[in-house]
């Protein structure tokens, strides 16, 4: 860090607004270290580096900004590339082989959806915050370039995220398919099909997102917007539609 901000340059880093890990409610940007517990190595790695950071800025006298977009997407399909398999891309992929299998296995019936009765882990009332890429970009860059409030986090987040039952039914709607069934209870997972551990396996590095109900304040960043014209767009049915590939 001193060797980067030599003359006077401003230090931006990166973060993830996970750092809030296990936390609950209302999650504001201008916190850190509250005592919460991660989910995982990611999660605690990033807390870590920010206070890192953070600790080495002020002990250099260095003016920085801290960024923490949620889970990033991007709401168009590049043709000829294809998006990391993680994430929200990880449960697309699944639901793709999980149709795939269900239309070999009993075709379509009269209105072309598909009964694929699965049980998912997770809480339906819960939240996974995603956000769009190219509004995550556009801000960091907005922000990083015309602000100068030192010692400030902005979270890059969507404002109005779907809960999980919104984004589960509007991707069974999209793909066709009927039967996917939240379950809460880790316990009640019982005697699980081939499709319910394929599943399971698929997600097992976000199993414990979907049980998280994170509200993320970003009044710092709407702040720093102001005027910009820079907004993230509606995560709705048609955003998914494209960032699934389905529409262009």
């Amino acid at each position: 860090i001193s060797t980067l901000c030599t003359n006077g340059a401003w230090f931006h880093h990166v973060s993830t607004a996970y750092v809030a890990g296990r936390r609950m409610g209302i999650i504001r940007e201008d916190e850190l270290d509250c005592g919460q517990e991660f989910v995982n190595h990611y999660e605690h790695s990033k807390f870590e580096g920010e206070k890192r950071v953070r600790a080495v800025c002020e002990r250099l006298g260095v003016q920085f900004t801290i960024f923490r977009p949620s889970i990033v997407i991007r709401s168009h399909m590049i043709q000829g590339k294809s998006p990391n398999l993680n994430h929200f891309y990880t449960v697309v992929g699944l639901i793709h082989i999980l149709r795939q299998d269900a239309l070999n296995t009993n075709g379509d019936d009269e209105n072309g959806t598909l009964s694929v009765p699965l049980r998912i882990l997770g809480d339906k009332n819960g939240i996974l915050n995603f956000v769009d890429l190219d509004y995550a970009v556009q801000a960091t860059l907005f922000i990083g370039l015309t602000t100068r409030t030192d010692k400030m986090a902005y979270h890059l987040v969507n404002r109005r995220p779907m809960t999980n039952q919104e984004f589960i039914d509007s991707l069974m709607a999209l793909y066709r398919i009927e039967g996917f069934k939240w379950i809460k209870d880790k316990k009640a997972l019982t005697h699980p099909t081939f499709r319910e551990r394929l599943v399971k396996r698929g997600m097992t590095n976000y199993i414990e997102y979907c049980y998280g109900k994170l509200d993320f304040d970003d009044t710092h960043t709407r702040k720093a917007l102001q005027g910009a014209g820079i907004n993230n767009p509606p995560f709705t049915r048609d955003y998914l539609a494209r960032a699934s590939g389905l529409i262009s």
